[in-house]
């Protein structure tokens, strides 16, 4: 595979409810341009402030839902790290998921909070030319438990060092 491939974690909350976690792999353009849609098409559209079940709401099951307020609520959700194709691989081979090329019914492990863009028409929202990842950073605990895990290590529990 060309192109950098990212671990996207996602993790978020459902009224205090229980936790909505999920990962996958995307390839870096692929979610860059996922994350710009959805900023752009999305949370620029005034109309849907307040509505509680615009595409700014994701469906995690029956009568189930998180809605996200802002742009910056909903890019919380998640972390990202590149990873080598040999832990891009073994999380392929251990958890059955797919590289994703699309952002269109992507291959998720868990329970992931994908948007659709596409639900919004497009002469609703103006194409904003921003660098929408300027201010994000890694959430490197959580990801090195990840990375470690992909390399054949034991996931450790806090205060113990990692198995190898």
């Amino acid at each position: 595979m060309s192109g950098k491939i990212l671990l996207v974690l996602c993790n978020s909350n459902y009224g205090d409810e229980f936790d909505v976690q999920g990962f996958a792999l995307f390839k870096d353009d692929v979610w860059k341009e996922y994350i710009k849609e959805v900023k752009n098409r999305i949370f620029t559209v005034e109309r849907y402030a307040g509505d509680e079940f615009g595409p700014h709401v994701a469906d995690i099951g029956t009568n189930q839902y998180i809605g996200f307020g802002n742009f910056d609520e909903y890019k919380s959700s998640f972390r990202t790290k590149v990873l080598t194709p040999e832990e891009a691989k073994r999380l392929r081979s251990l958890f059955g998921i797919k590289v994703n090329k699309s952002a269109e019914d992507p291959s998720v492990y868990g329970m992931f909070l994908m948007l659709n863009p596409d639900e919004v028409e497009d002469e609703e929202y103006e194409d904003e030319d921003e660098d929408v990842f300027a201010d994000e950073e890694e959430d490197e605990e959580d990801i090195e438990k990840f990375i470690t895990f992909a390399r054949g290590g034991k996931l450790k529990r806090d205060g113990e060092k990692n198995m190898q």
